[in-house]
């Protein structure tokens, strides 16, 4: 296809990719006007209007929407859905259905992709899935908000829309009759972690061993303790040994620890502060709500260490301070 004058050179799709977008915004912006066929009929605030597609379920509907079935049948806005008196309580291609959110202030989804976040996943395990190098998804332009705001690719949070681009072709001139090697390049995801003592003093030069997929992975920490290790982009899960001892074979010394990979939320988020807070040694059971009272003790103590107000609220300056103390880069 012929460039066009003024029309950028997306990664991706190019011109494609360009009108896959406004046709998007055109259609969201006629599913905000048009709200159940009613066209009287005021948009609610706590929520946003869904045109049902081709192959879409309630239950798919909600899951994607981080919402619930019950929630949406409740909703008056969808009241004309179920007044109808079909056979089944199914959508139809073209209906408009109300999803309602808990917070009519909530912010959007981050990203216009048409992949949903799900927990568990990142960019790593998303290209691996769909056939991609982490980066051809990452840098293309269609994700550039997605990027501005997270800036790190493995950590998202679900709800968050990703733009999957089409994939391109490659085509290397070669001579006929003659054999030709190609090399297919990999696409692992990097994990990295630093292990400290609880006096935050490094673990240098020591002996570690990761298992992941039924694969194992040995080296040693540098000598500020972070490990760095190439694994399969789409794992989800896995054990880490280390030896913290100065003698590499002294099993008194060895610890294990159950590896969640992909299960970080950011870090601005208060789920990602209290994750994080966890891996540094606070106590805070798995399932504690933010207004638990271990959760506002553990950050009072956190605050307390770490010379902020001890106000037992994950602020932007203590998620910020809990970020850094988490060693991420």
């Amino acid at each position: 296809m012929p460039n066009i004058p003024n029309m950028p050179d997306l990664p991706g799709g190019g011109l494609r990719q360009q009108k896959a977008s406004d046709l998007r915004a055109k259609a969201e912006a006629e599913v905000r006007n048009q709200g159940t066929g009613a066209p009287d009929q005021p948009t609610p605030q706590a929520g946003q209007w869904h045109c049902v597609r081709e192959g879409e379920t309630l239950e798919s509907i909600a899951a994607d929407h981080n919402c619930s079935v019950e929630k949406i049948r409740a909703h008056p806005a969808n009241a004309q859905l179920w007044e109808t008196g079909a056979e089944t309580d199914q959508p139809a291609p073209g209906d408009k259905i109300f999803i309602p959110t808990e917070d009519a202030h909530a912010p959007r989804p981050v990203g216009q992709g048409e992949h949903v976040v799900k927990q568990g996943e990142c960019i790593s395990s998303i290209a691996k899935n769909t056939g991609h190098f982490w980066e051809t998804i990452w840098k293309d332009a269609a994700n550039t908000e997605l990027k501005e705001i997270r800036q790190c690719p493995n950590v998202l949070l679900p709800g968050y829309r990703v733009t999957i681009p089409e994939k391109r072709r490659k085509e290397e001139p070669r001579e006929t009759e003659m054999r030709h090697r190609f090399v297919r390049r990999g696409e692992p995801g990097n994990f990295r972690l630093k292990l400290r003592d609880r006096w935050g003093n490094p673990f240098a030069n020591r002996r570690y061993r990761i298992e992941v997929d039924g694969s194992e992975y040995e080296g040693h920490t540098d000598a500020l303790g972070w490990l760095e290790q190439y694994i399969p982009g789409n794992a989800q899960s896995g054990t880490l040994t280390a030896w913290l001892g100065c003698n590499a074979e002294d099993e008194a010394t060895c610890e294990t620890w159950n590896l969640r990979l992909g299960q970080l939320d950011p870090a601005m988020e208060t789920s990602g502060a209290t994750q994080r807070l966890v891996n540094l040694g606070y106590s805070i059971s798995p399932n504690a709500s933010m207004e638990a009272a271990e959760t506002r003790e553990a950050i009072v103590q956190f605050q307390a260490h770490h010379g902020l107000r001890p106000t037992g609220r994950a602020d932007d300056e203590t998620c910020q301070k809990v970020k850094d103390a988490h060693a991420e880069t």
